[in-house]
């Protein structure tokens, strides 16, 4: 009987961890942006669904979304002429809808705002990063906002649709850690050498 009460708070811990994950898995409401003007609306009257991919281009270069590299490099040039536009590399997407007209099932059809609309949605980069942000509208993409900081996103549009977000990083100098392996290793070889010196003469001295 004892036995059988000792295993409780294990299957207590089992079930509960469960529970998680079959709630974690489940469909969620989505999120509000951080910020919403114009046309009337609020940020309680638009959901953002994270990580919704429904053009599966989650990945994809921003060349492959329909734009040549000319067009591109024109708006990375406005952010940071140093950075090629052809590594503008989509690292996040989302779907923005009406709260109202949203059901919970993931559809494309674009939905008409009746006015610019400008929206601030969380994404994080760099501060040294290109950020552009693309719009899905009438069967293609369109460049419709950058970063504003390097946690958010605005874009301004005048209709709701599947969203992508693409980035290139500047390379003009190397990141923290990337000789890191190198410089131990020649801290290492110097200290070997001084310690030979040391014993040589410690040798010496002992004679």
């Amino acid at each position: 009987m004892k036995k059988t009460f000792a295993a409780l708070p294990t299957m207590a811990v089992v079930v509960s961890m469960f529970a998680a994950s079959v709630f974690a898995a489940s469909p969620t409401a989505g999120t509000k942006p951080i910020s919403v003007k114009g046309g009337g609306y609020s940020v309680d009257d638009i959901v953002i669904i994270e990580d919704e991919d429904l053009e599966g281009v989650d990945g994809e270069k921003a060349t492959d979304l329909g734009f040549s590299a000319k067009e591109l490099q024109k708006e990375v040039d406005k952010i940071d002429s140093s950075i090629d536009a052809k590594d503008l590399e989509v690292f996040y997407t989302f779907g923005a809808y009406l709260k109202s007209d949203y059901t919970g099932s993931g559809h494309e059809a674009t939905v008409d705002l009746g006015d610019d609309v400008t929206i601030r949605v969380s994404c994080d980069s760099e501060s040294t990063d290109a950020v552009l942000v693309f719009h899905y509208v009438d069967d293609e993409w369109e460049i419709v906002g950058k970063a504003d900081s390097t946690s958010s996103v605005k874009f301004t549009v005048d209709s709701l649709s599947p969203f992508a977000v693409a980035k290139a990083s500047a390379e003009s100098s190397a990141q923290t850690g990337d000789y890191a392996g190198t410089y131990i290793i020649m801290v290492a070889a110097a200290l070997v050498a001084a310690g030979a010196v040391f014993a040589i003469r410690a040798k010496k001295a002992t004679r």
